[in-house]
Formats: structure tokens, C-alpha cells, sequence
């Protein structure tokens, strides 16, 4: 028994928390935009690792760097909003790419990016 109330004790940790500076609480945080910039208003930045162009449909494949990318986000590029047409996560569909998770998203519409780039979705 003394060996399993060992193991709770260890799993038993105090929660740290997080430290927000003062001018950044109550503030939605910070949106990551290309060049490092913060930009405001975007739900979603994606990091482009491949992208695929196949007739008038784009496929890019990369790491959400913010948010949560949604079905039902588009993209603004070249002054047109571009929707988002299906997301592939796990070679699985899905509605949602959480913060960190890496995936494939297909576009209804040509977009010119590059390895490297920030997608802002909104």
C-alpha cells in the first residue's frame, strides 16, 4: 500500500498556471501573422508545410500556429474570400483542427503560397 500511495503523491501536482502581463489581460491575445507581426482579428494562423494545386482547388498541408481551424472559416487572399472546402486530419475529415495538430486543408480556390507562409482563416 505505502508503494501506491507513493504513486498518487507524484501524480498529485500542484496546477502552476499561467502569467499574463498586464496589458495583454482581457485581451483576446495575440495573432500571428507572416514576418512574426501580431495581427488582430484572425481565428485561425496556419503554418504551410505543401501545397498542392489541382484545376481551380488548392490543398495545403501544414500545423495550426493559433485557434482552431473551423469548416466553416475562408481564407481572404487577393481581396476574395476563399472557403475552406474539408479539412483531413489522421487521413480522417473532420469540422476542427485544434492549436498544434497538423493537417490538410482543401480550399475552393487558387491561393499562391509557399512553404513557410501564415495563413490567416477568419
Amino acid at each position: 500500500m505505502a508503494f501506491l500511495e507513493y504513486l498518487r503523491k507524484q501524480r498529485e501536482k500542484p496546477s502552476l498556471g499561467f502569467c499574463i502581463p498586464e496589458k495583454r489581460q482581457g485581451s483576446s491575445g495575440p495573432k500571428i501573422a507572416k514576418g512574426g507581426e501580431y495581427v488582430h482579428g484572425a481565428k485561425a494562423s496556419f503554418e504551410v508545410t505543401g501545397v498542392y494545386l489541382v484545376g481551380k482547388e488548392t490543398t495545403v498541408i501544414g500545423r495550426v500556429l493559433e485557434g482552431t481551424l473551423l469548416a466553416k472559416h475562408s481564407l481572404k487572399s487577393a481581396g476574395k474570400d476563399i472557403p475552406v472546402k474539408e479539412i483531413m486530419a489522421r487521413a480522417q475529415k473532420t469540422e476542427k483542427l485544434p492549436f498544434g495538430e497538423s493537417g490538410a486543408v482543401y480550399l475552393e480556390g487558387v491561393v499562391n503560397a509557399r512553404n513557410g507562409d501564415i495563413l490567416r482563416f477568419g
